[in-house]
């Protein structure tokens, strides 16, 4: 297979680097700035955009799967009730100095929770169309680059390059999926589109991998 120089191993640290401040750039957006109405409405008007697009059908059991994840892992789990512990009244003079910032940091949490297993939740439902073509498109670049082993060309190094790189920035993507606020954007074919994108990509980096493996 192509094997990647030193400078793409160091770049591909620094991307690791750079998506994990990213990672808490939103994390901190989201607890200290962020207002519960807001996120509220972002929560909102996706979950209308799940039903407008996926239908009411699809949309209910997205939906109801989500709060079926969150109540299990959320709830039950007693962390929710944690988090309420630290915002009640201590009868300590200056008390709410702390206590409304972590009301808003309580509530933002349990909103991006829920965000986190609802996006989830849409994932699962794209995945039993995803996965299939994933090992498809996986089948059809190996076969490929077993048709050019016995081809008098060689692999393109910068082909292969260009779409490791791609498929790195869509599994990035995809892991910011889940703590990214939605403000509208967010729509629910977002899965399905970057998972379809990865199985391109990863196709073309195993046909275009060495033919002498």
């Amino acid at each position: 297979m192509l094997e990647l120089e030193n400078s793409d191993v160091n770049s591909n640290s620094a991307a690791g680097r750079i998506a994990l401040i990213v990672f808490f750039f939103i994390l901190a957006y989201v607890f200290v700035v962020m207002e519960p109405d807001t996120f509220k409405e972002s929560l909102t008007e996706e979950v209308h955009q799940i039903d407008k697009t996926l239908g009411d059908k699809s949309a209910l059991v997205i939906i109801n799967r989500a709060k079926s994840w969150y109540r299990f892992t959320f709830e039950k789990s007693g962390f929710s009730g944690f988090l309420n512990t630290l915002t009640m009244e201590t009868g300590l003079k200056g008390d709410t100095y702390w206590r409304t910032p972590m009301a808003r940091i309580s509530e933002n949490l349990k909103m991006l929770w829920y965000q986190a297993c609802m996006r989830a939740s849409v994932t699962l439902f794209w995945a039993f169309l995803i996965l299939p073509m994933f090992f498809a498109a996986l089948a059809d670049g190996y076969y490929k680059r077993k048709i050019k082993q016995h081809e008098f060309t060689i692999s393109s190094t910068g082909y292969f390059r260009l779409s490791y790189w791609l498929a790195i920035l869509g599994i990035v993507c995809v892991k910011l999926y889940f703590i990214v606020p939605s403000a509208g954007l967010m729509n629910p074919l977002f899965p399905l589109f970057v998972g379809l994108g990865i199985a391109l990509l990863a196709r073309n980096l195993i046909s275009n991998a060495s033919k002498v493996m």
